[in-house]
This record gives structure tokens, sequence and C-alpha cells, in this order.
């Protein structure tokens, strides 16, 4: 049978929940990011990632499975990423890949500018 206490605890970790899917849903407006049942989608330079809580390719032992091009609506072809993590992860995700693009494009700009 459960207490008062629990139910207290099991409210308080759906209400937590919410807020938490509401933080998520605002930064990937903000941030351009598609969700499309539990897989978020977002492009980076030339690298189109996706992040899902279940595999998409079990041959390998990573959590990310890389495939070679895929044909962004016909406009160009992009690398595709696919990451396997927890989908609630993906504000840490998107931020961590955003810090290295950017990093990675400044010492290509920096590269030009010498």
């Amino acid at each position: 049978m459960i207490n008062k206490k629990e139910i207290e605890l099991l409210k308080e970790k759906k209400e937590a929940e919410k807020e938490l899917n509401k933080i998520i849903r605002k930064f990937c407006k903000d941030n351009n990011i598609k969700k499309v049942n539990k897989t978020y989608s977002f492009t980076l330079g030339d690298t189109m990632y996706r992040v899902s809580n279940h595999k998409v390719d079990l041959t390998g032992n990573n959590n990310f499975t890389i495939y070679d091009t895929y044909k962004d609506s016909g406009k160009k072809q992009v690398k595709m990423i696919f990451i396997y993590d927890n989908d609630n992860n993906i504000i840490e995700i998107y931020k961590n890949l955003k810090k290295e693009y950017l990093s990675k494009l400044k010492v290509v700009l920096d590269d030009q500018t010498k």
C-alpha cells in the first residue's frame, strides 16, 4: 500500500518531468531543433545530428553511428550522425556539439586571416 509520503514524491516527480519537458520544448524552439516522437534532429554546418533514445544501427558498440551522406530535402548532401542517449539530455548534447563546432569554425576562420 502506498503511503502519503510516497504519493507526494510521485506528484513531485511528475511536476519535475513536466517542468523539464517545458524547458526542453522552449530550448528546441529557440535553437531550431526538430522533434519527431522521441527523436531530435538539428544541423550544425554540413552535419545533421539525430538524437534518440533507441539505437538506429546495432552494429557498433559506441553511442553514435555515422552515416556518410544524407540528402537534405534535395538541397545538398550532409553527413548524418545518430547519437544514442536519453532524449532528456538534448540540451547538454546540443550545447556540447555547438561549442565544438564553433571552436572548429574559429580555427578555420583564424587560418584564413593569416
